[in-house]
């Protein structure tokens, strides 16, 4: 398996391809209106492309950016760091966004879990990920010469359909929030909703799954409502069993 440092080489390349140009410009268009409601003070971004800029434009303003090394860090914020053990205490991120690097890591599951982690109780985890069912994905299939350069720069990438997506939720005790499919050839659009499930790529929020807490039984409930020496006494009579032999004499003809 290679290093997030190699596979942060390979996506570079698949991200100057027109295939993939065409993805950022969908999802700016998808993410300009969460990042303006979003609330909240700190967002993590593990992706695999600088989206400083976009992120920013939002209503959180400290934008924290994974790099695999010191090299490639961008801004004061970046973290380096390995992205299965995140130096982030537990709780501490009102948005973690999985930018495609899901396919990126060789541990995705570990990846997922360590991000339902940092996030918050009442936050949410933001995953752009490849549809391995698109039509796209198809031509991986085919011979290495007949792929668009956008394949061949994702050889060996492990990508994540919803379904297997929404199963590591369960485990981690994750909720799916909504799913929009994205990627739709720009020749498709007349063709309607029914291309969905095989458009190029799809955005999934997942929130927390967050208990109602047990409140505590208050004290005058914990005590009994009767006196201690009524209920540490029987007062109630036990029904007396009379038999046939104890009954008085006169009596037995009576029924």
């Amino acid at each position: 398996m290679a290093s997030p440092e190699a596979c942060w080489a390979q996506w570079q390349i698949f991200w100057e391809t027109a295939f993939a140009q065409h993805l950022l410009e969908q999802e700016t268009r998808l993410l300009t209106p969460l990042l303006e409601q979003a609330r909240g003070y700190h967002l993590l971004h593990l992706g695999t492309t600088p989206l400083g800029g976009l992120l920013r434009s939002g209503s959180i303003r400290h934008v924290i950016e994974w790099r695999p090394q010191q090299a490639l860090a961008t801004s004061p914020s970046s973290l380096i760091a390995d992205p299965a053990y995140l130096p982030l205490p537990d709780e501490s991120m009102d948005r973690v966004f999985l930018h495609h690097s899901l396919a990126l890591y060789h541990r995705p599951h570990q990846l997922l879990k360590e991000a339902a982690r940092v996030v918050l109780s009442q936050g949410e985890i933001w995953v752009c990920a490849l549809n391995p069912w698109s039509w796209q994905a198809l031509l991986r299939f085919t011979p290495r010469w007949m792929q668009p350069k956008s394949l061949r720069a994702l050889a060996g990438s492990d990508w994540i359909s919803p379904a297997r997506l929404k199963d590591w939720c369960e485990l981690l005790d994750l909720h799916c929030i909504e799913i929009r499919p994205y990627g739709r050839n720009r020749s498709c659009y007349h063709l309607g909703p029914w291309l969905d499930p095989w458009q190029g790529a799809y955005f999934m929020r997942l929130g927390k799954n967050v208990g109602c807490p047990l409140r505590p039984r208050p004290t005058w409930r914990r005590q009994a409502w009767m006196p201690e020496a009524a209920v540490g006494a029987s007062t109630l009579s036990q029904p007396k069993i009379v038999s046939e032999s104890s009954r008085p004499v006169g009596q037995e003809g009576q029924s």
